[in-house]
């Protein structure tokens, strides 16, 4: 379209595909519009994001000040076109103005909003990253307050609280810590259950996790668990302590009724 009129742009092709317009194409310095509607493919990479997300998350502050960061690529495209309102959603920080900060290294501006605005039923923020251009790498940051708590209750086979027992929590299918990403890791240990089988973290991201729990050395069992309930139970096959006494009282008394009968035998024949 220029200036009004509908073109046919392979009039104005070259053949190295650039275009060519004259001014006698309707077409003045200062006062004149080209517009042109096509359609191309571009290629994104996000370096070192931890699982499927989209990010390296770590922790900067205290014990809840938290930062996402993406190294965003545009690995495939079209030169000299610049490539903005890519949105992507992040269920694991809330909506919470007075709480995040976001920046980029070329000062481009990173804008979010409340996703339930516009996914409905889904908490979390929509991001819309900075423009891009064909080979550049452009990295941006989210800085948020993690607010949740992780509740975990592991019981035996006898649905009895298992007590002492070492936990290992995954997030993005690595171990949970102070930095988390595809590379590399600092997991902090979440430590061993109460007298209660309860073990609990304070101020992680919104999500699922997962808990491994190892007995003797060995993962007796691996549970997803969620900061979306208030609670969360692991269940393993680990046999109830007090089972062990019966089965062992159950042992002896039976080594000990065979001794009787063998003395009591061997007795008759003398």
């Amino acid at each position: 379209n220029i200036n009004g009129f509908e073109k046919n742009i392979n009039d104005y092709a070259n053949p190295d595909k650039t275009l060519s317009i004259e001014l006698t194409d309707h077409f003045s310095l200062n006062r004149s519009i080209v517009l042109l509607n096509f359609t191309t493919t571009f290629g994104l990479k996000f370096e070192e994001p931890v699982g499927d997300s989209w990010a390296i998350d770590r922790l900067v502050a205290g014990r809840d000040i938290r930062q996402r960061l993406y190294f965003i690529s545009m690995v495939t495209g079209p030169p000299h076109i610049f490539l903005k309102n890519v949105a992507l959603y992040e269920p694991g920080i809330f909506y919470d103005p007075g709480n995040i900060r976001t920046s980029s290294l070329f000062n481009r501006e990173v804008q979010y909003f409340d996703a339930n605005a516009s996914i409905p039923r889904q908490s979390g923020l929509k991001v819309i990253m900075p423009y891009v251009i064909l080979g550049e790498t452009c990295p941006f940051s989210i800085t948020y307050t993690a607010t949740e708590i992780l509740k975990i209750i592991v019981t035996d086979m006898a649905k009895m609280p298992l007590v002492g027992v070492n936990i290992e929590i995954l997030h993005f299918g690595v171990k949970y810590g102070t930095y988390i990403s595809n590379k590399s890791i600092q997991p902090i240990h979440p430590g061993t259950t109460d007298e209660n089988g309860q073990l609990v973290l304070y101020d992680v991201p919104r999500g699922n996790y997962t808990v491994r729990v190892i007995w003797e050395g060995q993962v007796a069992t691996e549970a997803i668990v969620t900061t979306d309930e208030e609670v969360n139970y692991v269940f393993t096959s680990i046999p109830h302590f007090p089972l062990w006494i019966i089965i062992f009282g159950m042992i002896s008394g039976i080594i000990l009724l065979v001794g009787v009968l063998f003395y009591l035998k061997n007795k008759k024949n003398r």
